[in-house]
């Protein structure tokens, strides 16, 4: 069972998601605004061009998968391509000439006017994603932005055309918040591209409703574009309307799971900390958005960075819809603990868990992680010779031992080859956790995985907002477990080899 500081801390974690993430829907007009713009560029034959630098790397590869493989069946296929995802041109440009030039180099040979560029900043900082906005501009791409905290360079200097910015200090919660931006920027999109009408300039009053059997998956979406006449204005409206209804919605699912898997959470913390004391090392996978969702997991997990404790409104907001406990947990602590330089989480710390004061900046510790989808001449190779089923599960078969950790991502909980990964980490010996949604699927069946995290809806959308906040606080509570484990009194024994 968790302790109970633990508990609490998972527990006040989720709300520090609460306000920040609500406080979204004040840019709904905005964003449907942005929207339009992106119809029009891509009715006009432009393509969508996505970057960002560590995590938001992620979240650009990411954003093309909704756009050119719709998450609703039968919705068009449109243009876009990250710019992070080549790892040699990015590498190359970064040692040639500069890490800040690695995706304006790339917008300068591949970009045109009439393209859309999206950069992705946590602060709105980024060197590389800043220097890119400028290159989009000056060469005539619609340009769009996702920042956090202030917006940073990015929203001071008006770098983007249409700037989102998610009013947090925790580089967690603006991620999270980035997330539910980008999948209402693919959904209000597609919803002004089933109105060709809408595309034109003119604002005055037009048919709006499209013209013979409305898609069930569009309609289900955004039912009032098929209700008739209207203008553009109100047809903007009522797009906006329906995205606050949305963020109100994934504010009140985050809400429940929190308070329905905290001790769960919890528990599964306490067993990966010890996992990762002992040496093991985290294995993620995934398919499609999942997939990089795996790769955020593991840069969570391997590349934390300096993380800035709870202050300000994010500080007050916890405090302030949380219980007596859980606002003192949030008062005195941050949401991650602190840990200092020592491997895979031993720490100079007494047996306790040791509060981080807020005015301080805690240093997480990094802890071995992989992901199986980056290799993409593993999975191209497995796919080709073997079978897409077996991608992950014999990479786990390769490189797993006992005591390591698979990390299972999945929207339905059903994927074959997840299901396969998580049969043979099983057999080997490692400890597996799930993230699923639509109730966990065929990962809810009994010995499928040891510690499930099953989000109750049937949108990918919000599932997979929610498994965003759900693996950061697990990875919150990890690091709090770290810093109170005491240090080994003599070397690890090193991990057994395979027979």
């Amino acid at each position: 069972m968790a302790t109970e500081p633990l508990h609490s801390m998972v527990t006040a974690a989720f709300e520090l998601r609460a306000t920040p993430i609500g406080q979204l829907a004040d840019a709904a007009d905005t964003v449907a605004i942005a929207c339009l713009a992106l119809a029009r560029a891509f009715r006009a034959g432009g393509r969508l061009l996505t970057f960002g630098a560590g995590t938001s790397a992620t979240d650009a590869h990411h954003v093309c998968v909704e756009f050119v493989h719709p998450v609703i069946v039968g919705k068009r296929a449109l243009p876009a391509f990250s710019l992070a995802a080549d790892s040699a041109t990015v590498t190359g440009v970064a040692e040639a000439a500069s890490p800040d030039a690695m995706f304006a180099h790339q917008l300068e040979i591949l970009g045109r006017s009439g393209d859309v560029a999206l950069g992705i900043s946590g602060e709105g900082d980024s060197p590389s994603v800043v220097r890119a906005l400028v290159e989009a501009r000056e060469r005539g791409l619609l340009t769009v932005a996702l920042t956090g905290g202030d917006g940073g360079r990015v929203a001071r200097h008006g770098l983007a055309d249409h700037c989102f910015t998610v009013d947090s200090a925790d580089p967690h919660v603006v991620k999270e918040g980035q997330v539910t931006l980008y999948h209402l920027l693919w959904e209000l999109t597609h919803a002004f591209l089933e109105q060709p009408q809408t595309l034109d300039r003119a604002e005055g009053a037009q048919r709006v409703g499209t013209e013979g059997s409305p898609d069930t998956g569009i309609a289900g979406l955004y039912p009032f574009l098929y209700s008739g006449t209207g203008s553009l204005t109100a047809l903007t409206a009522e797009v906006a309307a329906s995205a606050r209804a949305k963020i109100a919605d994934v504010v009140r699912l985050r809400r429940e799971v929190g308070e329905a898997q905290a001790e769960r959470l919890a528990d599964c913390a306490g067993r990966l900390a010890r996992a990762f004391h002992q040496g093991g090392t985290l294995l993620a996978f995934g398919n499609g958005g999942s997939s990089s969702d795996a790769q955020d997991v593991v840069h969570t997990f391997l590349h934390p960075g300096r993380r800035r404790a709870a202050t300000g409104p994010d500080r007050a907001a916890a405090c302030a819809t949380a219980s007596a406990p859980q606002a003192e947990t949030v008062a005195q602590t941050s949401v991650a603990a602190a840990a200092t330089t020592a491997p895979h989480g031993s720490t100079a710390a007494a047996a306790t868990l040791r509060p981080v004061v807020t005015t301080t900046t805690a240093d997480p510790v990094p802890v071995p992680a992989l992901c199986l989808t980056n290799d993409t001449a593993v999975v191209t190779a497995l796919s080709n010779d073997v079978g897409f089923e077996a991608v992950f599960a014999r990479q786990v078969q390769a490189v797993g031992r006992p005591g390591d950790i698979a990390v299972a991502v999945s929207t339905s909980g059903g994927s074959a080859n997840v299901l396969a990964a998580l049969a043979a980490a099983r057999k080997a010996g490692l400890i597996s956790v799930g993230f699923a949604g639509y109730g966990g699927g065929r990962m809810a069946e009994p010995g499928c995985v040891d510690h499930l995290f099953a989000i109750p809806s049937a949108s990918v959308h919000r599932v997979q907002e929610v498994q965003t906040t759900l693996y950061h606080v697990l990875w919150e509570a990890v690091q709090a477990e770290l810093s109170r484990l005491a240090p080994d009194p003599a070397p690890r024994t090193p991990r057994p080899a395979r027979d």
